[in-house]
């Protein structure tokens, strides 16, 4: 099969299916954090939280405040796109590669999730 017939086959498959092909797919390529449990997972993410504080504080890298992505969500909503179906809108992080993503609502902005750019979608939704 040539690549554009696998990929119109996939295109075919329900969407579970095609987010499964998907997750294996990635896994194909760094299937390193499919394996942790979730004791190993803890100690891996405190390790990389220490080393960015420890680059922080040396002086290698500049931190954003989560304030300052807030305050430009406030002051100017309506400045990031529209992402989903749903109407949310996302606004992506500079120097770390997360993302918000927010709904406008009447009288309030909800922030609905924080997520990492280069994780599969809903990958935090059984933390609900």
């Amino acid at each position: 099969m040539t690549t554009e017939e696998i990929v119109a086959a996939a295109l075919e498959l329900p969407r579970e299916a095609r987010e499964e092909v998907i997750r294996q797919l990635l896994l194909s390529i760094d299937p390193g954090e499919e394996n942790l449990s979730p004791e190993k997972w803890e100690k891996a993410w405190a390790e990389e939280v220490d080393r960015r504080i420890r680059e922080m504080r040396e002086g290698k890298v500049k931190g954003i405040p989560a304030r300052r992505a807030v305050r430009m969500i406030l002051e100017f909503p309506e400045s990031s796109p529209v992402v989903t179906a749903e109407g949310a809108r996302r606004k992506n992080l500079r120097r770390f590669p997360y993302s918000l993503y927010y709904l406008i609502e009447p009288d309030v902005i909800r922030i609905m999730a924080v997520a990492h750019q280069s994780r599969l979608p809903g990958y935090w939704t059984d933390r609900r």
